[in-house]
């Protein structure tokens, strides 16, 4: 886990969001020190505060844990092109 990535994903991810530090604290019950703790890579938030850290973003946990988007057209293509291969694979080896 890359802790500046996740803490920058969070920036952006709020002030997207139109949050301040300061709102997005309260609707997860902690201060706005510890948001800005987060944000800039000091540490990260404790376990017990990723579900409603990430019901605030309207992010996944992967995401917040990945510090970034899933790009689902990425994961769609990669499906059709898993499938694609299987076929062909069960057409090559009959």
């Amino acid at each position: 886990m890359d802790q500046i990535k996740i803490g920058k994903f969070i920036a952006a991810t709020r002030t997207a969001k139109k949050l301040t530090q300061e709102e997005l604290a309260e609707k997860i019950g902690v201060t706005d020190k510890a948001i800005s703790k987060w944000e800039n890579g000091r540490c990260l938030p404790d376990v017990s505060l990723f579900k409603p850290l990430c019901k605030a973003l309207d992010i996944s946990i992967n995401e917040l844990l990945n510090g970034e988007k899933d790009n689902k057209e990425t994961a769609e293509l990669t499906g059709v092109l898993d499938k694609g291969s299987r076929q062909e694979s069960a057409q090559n080896n009959p």
